[in-house]
């Protein structure tokens, strides 16, 4: 929050937002980075999917599945069992 605080200035005119009406969309467009969609997306959020399955596969094409290697770079205790 702090961050934007300096920003503010820089990317809006105080007066004229002061004009129109507030919403947090309005904010969230100003600040946030735009993103392009990923072919995956489609298929990893088709709405006959199983919620757990999407949300599994959405981490596993962002590669952030805690996995085995990752527990260890953590110190996670990690037994030879589960592999």
């Amino acid at each position: 929050m702090i961050a934007l605080k300096d920003q503010i200035p820089v990317v809006t005119d105080a007066e004229a937002f002061q004009r129109q009406k507030y919403t947090i969309f309005a904010w969230y467009n100003l600040f946030s980075t735009p993103s392009n969609r990923v072919k995956w997306s489609s298929e990893v959020w088709a709405g006959l999917n199983t919620p757990k399955h999407n949300v599994i596969t959405w981490l596993a094409m962002l590669n952030r599945l805690k996995t085995h290697d990752r527990l260890i770079r953590f110190d996670v205790q990690v037994y030879a069992s589960w592999r």
